[in-house]
């Protein structure tokens, strides 16, 4: 009797544990679908306006910060000829500037913290694995468009 009461404590365990997972899960996977459609709206708009504008970028701060606490890198490879490109990172340097066709914008959005699903997944070794093997479960999304319509 009591080998079967243990049993179904398991078994129910086991249970809560699986559907914890898929919850977060989906839950996971819902902001990473989010966050990769506010990254690919910014850079089609920069690349179809020819301006990565302040007012876009407060916009993509806004949008992104409903989902999490989000690292902004921002990177711009100006075309000085036909395969040769000048890179550029400084955020200050790529706002407000006129864009040229052939100039490509890339913009990479992390966030700092994990997802609960990454939490759930790490608290889960139980210690098992180590502190080196954990799982880097952050929601990123990277986009990069060449720009298609000169600055005004």
């Amino acid at each position: 009797m009591a080998g079967k009461t243990i049993g179904t404590m398991i078994t129910m365990f086991i249970f809560v544990v699986f559907l914890l997972f898929m919850i977060t899960y989906s839950m996971h996977n819902k902001n990473e679908l989010q966050v990769d459609e506010i990254n690919f709206n910014i850079v089609e708009s920069v690349s179809t306006n020819g301006v990565f504008s302040t007012q876009i970028y407060n916009d993509l701060i806004y949008a992104v910060s409903r989902y999490g606490d989000y690292t902004i890198k921002i990177k711009l490879k100006e075309q000085i000829s036909p395969g040769l490109y000048d890179i550029h990172y400084d955020t200050n340097y790529i706002l407000d500037k006129k864009l040229k066709v052939g100039d490509k914008i890339s913009v990479y959005l992390e966030d700092r913290n994990l997802s609960l699903f990454g939490r759930l997944m790490n608290a889960s070794t139980f210690g098992i694995i180590g502190t080196d093997n954990l799982i880097d479960s952050r929601v990123k999304s990277i986009k990069t468009n060449t720009i298609s319509k000169n600055g005004k």
